[in-house]
């Protein structure tokens, strides 16, 4: 079988979608004959694009036309003018989607549905749309106003009208998908939220996400009172709301310490963040580090703190698990299918800043014994099913597969 995959796939600037790509295509290289065409917006830093070379060590065709492109362009936020040259740059790309069975993209991002959308009217091949991301919370006015935190109207305004606009070009693009993947019910079911009538066939992915086995070396019950938050440090993923929490755990525990680790993405963002927490020395924020030193931190922290707006099906949730360390985060779709009966897992409304740190209170205070009880047999059973991405990628290939043999294509 021949696919041509579309999609994000920089490690360094992308967020758990693009490792899971990555980590899929590895073991899928094997079976399957794989081209893979990135993101215009991806390609225009040189630095960046040398992490197409990782994906050519593994099997997987970068067509030498993409190369053409690198550096080319400065990245935009003109929604109008990123679909325009996305088009432009991906109809250079007609003949590899002619040569393959299938289409596929590996995110639900607006680019992506255009670009695979595109393809697909090019060629009339098949077409598959990987769903990650939940835009349920992050594309409506009321979710915009609390993951920003009090700013302005005047920046909350714009981003409603951008992102609503993004949305339309979405499910304009969606409605032409002859098959959508889902990383969780979830995901599937926040575009019917959003209003997306007539939704494509779906499949549920089970295992759809997993953990690099080498977080198990590190895992360890030796925990030390601290308590971290990892992730990109976007407003979706509760980064306002961190400072927020903490002030309530101090007045419990006037000592005790928060360790961020993540990278900005946002010059007023990372103003905005650096001033909530400049006046508290028991927040430290160390920057975006190396995965084995991030894996060193989590996995002596008592807890991580994940007050996240929008997940599919986060890979910090499950390699803060993988370590042995406990999560306290919001009770939104995505954190209550996986984890809500785990007890390892406190999930509490979105915005309850008391009550997210009264459990983080609770874990923190918890004697070494009791802690240890947490990581019960539906611990170990949720663990082994997300310990392989091979698991994840047998699974991806099953449902290809099936897809392919009922069109006719094999």
């Amino acid at each position: 079988m021949k696919i041509l995959r579309i999609g994000e796939y920089s490690f360094n600037y992308g967020g758990g979608s693009t490792r899971r790509e990555y980590n899929v295509l590895k073991y899928l290289a094997k079976k399957l004959d794989i081209t893979f065409i990135p993101l215009y917006n991806f390609i225009c830093s040189e630095e960046e694009a040398k992490d197409l070379e990782e994906y050519k060590k593994i099997g997987v065709h970068i067509p030498e036309r993409v190369y053409d492109f690198i550096g080319t362009c400065k990245p935009t936020i003109n929604p109008l003018k990123a679909i325009k040259r996305e088009i432009m740059y991906i109809n250079n790309f007609v003949k590899e989607a002619k040569d393959s069975d299938l289409i596929m993209n590996n995110d639900n991002s607006y680019l992506q549905a255009v670009a695979l959308s595109a393809l697909k009217e090019k060629t009339q091949r098949p077409a598959i749309s990987l769903v990650q991301l939940d835009l349920s919370y992050t594309h409506t006015f009321r979710g915009i106003l609390k993951t920003l935190s009090g700013s302005s109207l005047l920046l909350s305004v714009p981003l409603y009208l951008l992102r609503y606009y993004k949305k339309r070009v979405l499910f304009s693009n969606l409605k032409r998908v002859d098959l959508l993947l889902g990383v969780s019910h979830s995901v599937i079911q926040s575009l019917v939220k959003l209003g997306l009538r007539n939704l494509p066939p779906y499949y549920v992915l089970k295992p759809a996400n997993a953990f690099d086995e080498r977080l198990l070396s590190y895992s360890t019950l030796d925990k030390e009172d601290y308590a971290v938050f990892f992730a990109r440090l976007v407003p979706e993923k509760g980064i306002f709301d961190l400072p927020k929490i903490w002030k309530f755990v101090r007045e419990e525990l006037p000592n005790a310490k928060l360790i961020i680790l993540g990278r900005f993405f946002n010059d007023f963002v990372k103003r905005k963040f650096l001033s909530m927490i400049k006046n508290d020395p028991t927040i430290e924020y160390r920057g975006f580090v190396t995965r084995d030193e991030l894996y060193k931190i989590v996995s002596k922290a008592k807890v991580t703190i994940y007050p996240s707006y929008f997940d599919a099906f986060p890979l910090a949730t499950i390699e803060s698990l993988a370590l042995k360390t406990t999560i306290v985060g919001y009770d939104i779709p995505a954190l209550r299918e996986f984890y809500s009966q785990l007890n390892a897992v406190r999930l509490v409304k979105p915005k309850n800043y008391k009550a997210m740190a009264s459990e983080i209170v609770k874990l923190l205070k918890m004697k070494t014994e009791d802690y240890k009880a947490i990581f019960d047999e539906k611990y170990e059973e949720f663990i082994k099913l997300h310990s392989s991405w091979e698991n994840v990628a047998e699974e991806e290939y099953k449902a290809i597969r099936e897809f392919l043999e009922k069109k006719g294509r094999l």
